[in-house]
């Protein structure tokens, strides 16, 4: 039997390689035999979340309930919820780059039935409900969570009625309601679907050919400054130690 600590680990592991590779069918297949393995159960030293979701008034809380006090296997649900927690927790402490391939991965699963819309809100439900201790350790991860839950509702991994719920819920704590407030008002401003989708750089924020644009860029800025601390800060932010050797060809 392996434990629910595991899997965490385990998938979150995957979603950093993914960051690294940039496939996003190897890491849809990994994370398929991954949640096909039998057996996960609950880990002792986790906590209860307290049996019902915050949203336990509205009409969704039955898809988002926690699993019952006592349960020893996890549900495959409740696996799959994990699974975009994960995802976005991996990409939290990361550039823009990561954030992007990360809500491409969420889009990916759930087109591919991997993960489905109640999986997806149960996930998002989970991260609201984390957010305290996330921004202990991140402190952007308010800012940053509203901008993922607004792409998640834009990519079809949540519902706009979740969002809805979400921003009325009187169970979230003040600090994830704004979240779901931000991501509301975000979303209903003239042009905000098309905000949010360009907000890391949009669906080739995280290809090659994106990351050869900065690098242009970048190349051009030092020729003109010749400022290399800038450079190599940019350089680092970019996060992509695979691909250092283009930015070598396009300087020469």
């Amino acid at each position: 039997m392996s434990t629910e600590l595991e899997f965490k680990r385990e998938c979150e592991g995957l979603v950093r390689e993914y960051f690294t590779h940039g496939v996003v069918t190897d890491v849809e297949d990994s994370l398929k035999e991954l949640l096909g393995r039998p057996g996960w159960t609950e880990h002792a030293s986790v906590p209860d979340r307290g049996g019902r979701s915050p949203l336990s008034s509205s009409p969704l809380a039955p898809a988002l309930d926690a699993p019952a006090l006592g349960a020893s296997t996890l549900s495959a649900a409740s696996l799959r919820a994990m699974v975009v927690k994960r995802a976005v927790i991996a990409a939290l402490d990361r550039g823009a780059r990561e954030r992007e391939m990360a809500a491409q991965l969420l889009r990916a699963l759930r087109c591919a039935g991997v993960v489905s819309r109640v999986h997806g809100e149960a996930g998002f439900d989970l991260l609201l409900q984390a957010l305290e201790s996330l921004t202990i350790d991140v402190p952007t991860a308010p800012d940053d969570l509203h901008v993922f839950l607004a792409r998640a509702a834009v990519d079809g991994v949540v519902s706009d009625q979740f969002l809805d719920e979400c921003a009325d819920a009187t169970g979230l704590d003040v600090e994830a309601r704004r979240v779901a407030l931000s991501a509301r008002g975000a979303l209903r401003a003239p042009g905000g679907r098309v905000r949010i989708l360009a907000a890391w750089g949009g669906p080739e924020g995280g290809t090659a050919s994106a990351a050869a644009r900065e690098m242009d860029a970048l190349v051009a800025e030092y020729v003109e400054s010749r400022d290399a601390r800038e450079a190599s800060r940019r350089l680092v932010a970019l996060h992509v130690p695979f691909y250092h050797h283009e930015l070598v060809r396009r300087a020469l």
